[in-house]
């Protein structure tokens, strides 16, 4: 499984904003596909959508997991996903 991961400054930005939208780009942890990186477009909605690219393929029992971070001990899950 690869982990995406997002710094602190995307929370600090979703819940401060003034403006009408930010896109922060969320950093691939060690280990995760080459190149791998994903973006998160914060508006004024209760959605985020993420744009995730050059992730490894999935099979049917594996996926990818999309995490909110600011270090090892303080994380969450926000979405898994797989890539056909």
């Amino acid at each position: 499984m690869a982990v995406l991961a997002a710094v602190l400054i995307a929370v600090l930005v979703l819940r401060s904003s003034s403006t009408p939208s930010h896109t922060v780009v969320l950093s691939a942890l060690a280990g995760a596909s080459p190149g791998s990186h994903a973006t998160a477009t914060i508006t004024g909605s209760q959605r985020v959508p993420v744009n995730v690219e050059h992730v490894r393929p999935t099979d049917a029992a594996h996926y990818h997991e999309l995490w909110l971070m600011t270090d090892a001990t303080h994380l969450v899950s926000v979405a898994s996903f797989r890539v056909n």
